[in-house]
């Protein structure tokens, strides 16, 4: 009789309790439908003709790199990325895409406008590298003394400065940032997937099988 009682308490709190599970799994399930979870995995991420290529364009693996001039952990990633390319040249490209979050102490748009005026004169890498080694800051003076240091034309670069040209770029670059889910940079890609990126040379080369 008190195995049947017990039965009796915990059999209806069972079907309860399962039917609650099922009331959640239902309530949420449209949340992430089927199709919403595929695109996630595929994605397809656009390259842009004002983009930014760094190393060979015929190379066969391509990263996607979503990297802001002000902030240090992308500066770090951009110096890595930059050796590793200069040491396997024929193996590796970066799509460069800008994404200016940084605030403080400077902000970095302004560096942005810089580095996509220079790579309207071919010279983006060069103003890249400059600007990392130098640590510059996205003050005016110190961006204009890049300039002249790599050899920008200064009237091109007054005209794209003074452009709406940038920024229609940069506004086309933070959607796709947006739609893609992107919640911190440095953010990479490769093969429209988002990496946990190495943070060496040797690393790298470990990660994409370089010295297969």
């Amino acid at each position: 009789m008190r195995s049947r009682h017990l039965l009796l308490i915990f059999i209806p709190a069972f079907i309860v309790g399962a039917f609650g599970f099922l009331v959640q799994i239902i309530r949420y399930q449209p949340l992430i439908p089927k199709d919403i979870r595929q695109k996630t995995y595929d994605l397809n991420i656009p390259i842009y003709d004002d983009d930014p290529v760094l190393g060979n364009k015929r190379a066969p693996i391509t990263i996607i790199a979503f990297e802001d001039l002000g902030c240090v952990p992308c500066r770090e990633s951009m110096k890595v990325l930059n050796a590793l390319i200069a040491e396997y040249p024929k193996k590796i490209k970066v799509i460069w895409k800008g994404l200016p979050i940084t605030q403080f102490p400077t902000p970095s748009a302004r560096a942005h406008a810089y580095a996509f005026c220079a790579h309207k004169e071919k010279k983006f890498s060069f103003f890249e590298q400059t600007f990392i080694e130098n640590d510059a800051s996205g003050e005016e003076e110190s961006l204009r003394e890049i300039s002249q240091a790599i050899g920008l034309d200064e009237k091109n670069m007054t005209d794209c400065l003074a452009s709406d040209v940038w920024s229609r770029y940069q506004e086309k670059t933070e959607a796709l940032a947006t739609s893609l889910n992107i919640q911190a940079v440095p953010a990479l890609f490769i093969q429209n997937k988002q990496i946990n990126p190495p943070h060496s040379v040797a690393a790298w080369a470990e990660f994409l099988n370089l010295s297969l």
